[in-house]
């Protein structure tokens, strides 16, 4: 599939300080890791321009030439050079909770990887407009397992009352908001819960993009559904409640009101009934 070029200056004025950020690193790609780069892609809510300014990280998919992976000194010099690119995805989001994605040249002749070919069909070349060729090699019963892997974290989180994952200054997300200065764990948290209708649809042979999965599982699971458009409330009001960028860690009193309690137990009702369904 031929990449579009990601094209910051077609994005609204008003928009322009939360993208700003991807300009100076295409500019920076330019400089110093192209010569290492068969491609590097945007993805997600960034890339289809549906983003909340302040909330929506910046998802990426890093293409290595096989020349760069086939040689040390050349990988070595790529790492060094790309841990210091790591500071712009912070700029767009100061709670990001992963850093680049990788792949090489070769991995796109046997392609398994956690992102569905249509994320990738969405996404958006910082590079330029280069064909990508895909043979992909998707394992059901790994991706079943992926799923399964997400339910014991939330089974684990509703018996113990913390979410053992992603801490931050060493706290822990816990229940009921007993930590009012956890929203980097809290975001982890709903991030999980909004990508379970993907992680749904992938483990059941019907690998669907984001945006697009909610509708097609919603009517499924009705009554475990509605933490799940609590989430997406959050995600979409963060831009209108909050200024950008949010530099603290305290969760706003409009946030723990809008979610409410209880939220590892309603998060595990509704992954312990996909995964019914998934196995059945």
């Amino acid at each position: 599939r031929r990449q579009r070029q990601m094209c910051i200056r077609d994005s609204p004025k008003s928009d322009k300080s939360f993208l700003g950020p991807i300009q100076h690193l295409k500019s920076y790609i330019k400089e110093e890791l192209k010569d290492y780069l068969m491609d590097f892609l945007i993805h997600g809510s960034i890339s289809t321009a549906d983003y909340s300014i302040g909330w929506s990280d910046l998802d990426t998919f890093v293409i290595l030439k096989g020349q760069t992976f086939e040689n040390h000194k050349a990988l070595i010099e790529f790492r060094n050079k790309i841990i210091k690119a790591h500071d712009f995805l912070l700029k767009i989001d100061v709670h990001q909770h992963h850093g680049f994605i990788f792949c090489t040249e070769f991995g796109l002749d046997q392609y398994f990887s956690f992102l569905p070919e249509q994320v990738l069909k969405k996404s958006k070349s910082l590079i330029g407009h280069n064909i990508i060729k895909l043979q992909s090699h998707r394992d059901q019963n790994f991706l079943i397992a992926v799923f399964s892997s997400k339910n014991d974290l939330l089974r684990s989180a509703f018996y113990t009352k913390i979410l053992r994952h992603h801490k931050y200054q060493n706290e822990y997300l816990l229940e009921d908001f007993q930590n009012i200065n956890t929203m980097y764990q809290l975001k982890y948290f709903l991030s999980i819960v909004m990508t379970l209708p993907t992680y749904y649809l992938d483990a059941i042979g019907d690998p669907c993009y984001k945006k697009d999965s909610f509708s097609k599982v919603k009517n499924k699971f009705i009554n475990e559904w509605e933490i799940v458009d609590k989430a997406t409330q959050i995600r979409d009001l963060w831009q209108v409640k909050e200024d950008f960028p949010y530099n603290s860690n305290k969760i706003p009193d409009w946030v723990a009101e809008l979610l409410g309690g209880n939220y590892f137990f309603r998060a595990y009702k509704l992954s312990s009934k996909m995964l019914e369904t998934i196995r059945k």
